[in-house]
């Protein structure tokens, strides 16, 4: 019996691999500079690299591979890889001439939306994080992960409209903590309006005059700029889909609105979206990223807000209930639910900075002259 027994557990021994934990950094191998939205994945697993271009990825499988748009992918054995630093090479872009917009690759790819992004209700899991700097200081931040039901990914190219109730969305972890030092509080959007705003579609007039560059195989970018404002699209010449989606509106004349007891502008806005080919021929919003800075007077002083808000989805078309557990029109902040710390130990797509890790032990501290709200 027990050399049965032993055999048994030498043969289950063969089904399993232990896991790898890599932490390391990803970097543009000429300017040595971070490289953020670098696609960390393998068959089993996937992450994103963070501002800093770091990532955590954990998996059983024993490869790992790099993927970012612009630049030449890199795969290797997990045993290969030595040191925490990956490089990155950009992969090369030559320039066309200027070209007017009129029946070309564009209208293509708007004849083509349809085809391409879904139009019918699908599924998906979401990590959220949302942050804002005052005067280079962090004094707001929530992470949350949760599931999400769209009706329909894209809206209408003209109007940005979706259908009525288009997120049923259900929040699953939540961590999130607050300093304010004055009477001033920054409002996030609420989720609606995030997700909104993280699947525009450049929308550009038959007459404007483009640049068009090749970037790298099968992909083409139209990039436009005019003032303070500037936009591109990475678009696939096999299929016509957009890739990547960069908008970027600045606003260098706005005047102060006055607020209830403050005087507000916004600076400039940044829309920044990648999109993923997926087994059905199905192109999905991937990941998203939101920057906005604003400049706010409150009692004769000047200060400077920032704006963060990062999206990472993925188990698309998933089989699983989204129960709804808030409103889609609720701020980002203003969610109920409770802090759970093994989980955000455990989970490598949000990765707290060395910033916000001190952020958030000054909370955990607590300061009898500030005023702080948290989950913790």
């Amino acid at each position: 019996m027990m050399r049965y027994l032993l055999l048994i557990l030498l043969f289950c021994s063969f089904q399993f691999r232990a896991q790898s934990r890599i932490e390391a950094i990803v970097l543009d191998a000429e300017t040595r500079k971070p490289l953020e939205f670098v696609d960390v994945y393998n068959s089993k697993n996937y992450t994103s690299t963070n501002s800093d271009g770091r990532f955590e990825f954990t998996t059983n499988g024993d490869t790992i591979k790099f993927n970012r748009l612009g630049y030449v992918s890199k795969s290797f054995a997990i045993s290969a890889i030595i040191g925490d630093t990956i490089y990155l090479n950009q992969a090369a872009e030559s320039l066309d001439e200027v070209h007017l917009l009129d029946k070309g690759i564009y209208k293509k790819m708007i004849d083509h939306l349809e085809d391409n992004y879904p139009i019918h209700p699908y599924k998906e899991r979401f990590f959220l994080r949302a942050i804002v700097e005052k005067d280079g200081h962090i004094t707001k931040l929530a992470d949350a992960n949760g599931k999400l039901e769209r009706q329909r990914l894209l809206g209408d190219l003209k109007t940005d409209q979706r259908p009525r109730k288009n997120y049923t969305i259900e929040i699953e972890n939540l961590r999130k903590a607050e300093i304010r030092e004055d009477d001033i509080e920054f409002i996030f959007p609420s989720f609606e309006r995030y997700f909104d705003l993280s699947s525009l579609i450049v929308s550009l007039s038959d007459s404007v005059q483009v640049e068009l560059s090749n970037y790298g195989d099968d992909l083409v970018k139209l990039y436009v700029h005019k003032e303070a404002s500037e936009a591109y699209l990475i678009i696939n010449t096999e299929n016509y889909a957009v890739e990547e989606s960069y908008i970027k509106i600045g606003y260098p004349d706005a005047e102060f609105e006055t607020g209830k007891n403050t005087e507000n502008r916004t600076l400039y806005n940044i829309f920044h979206s990648f999109y993923k080919k997926l087994p059905n021929e199905k192109y999905i919003l991937i990941k998203s990223f939101h920057e906005a800075a604003i400049e706010c007077k409150y009692e004769n002083k000047m200060f400077t807000y920032i704006q963060r808000i990062n999206y990472l989805s993925n188990d698309h078309f998933g089989n699983f209930e989204v129960n709804r557990n808030i409103r889609a029109k609720k701020d980002i902040f203003n969610v109920g639910t409770k802090y759970i710390s093994g989980f955000w130990d455990d989970q490598n797509q949000l990765l707290l900075t060395k910033e916000m890790q001190a952020f958030i032990e000054k909370v955990k501290a607590g300061d009898s002259d500030f005023k702080i709200k948290s989950n913790f």
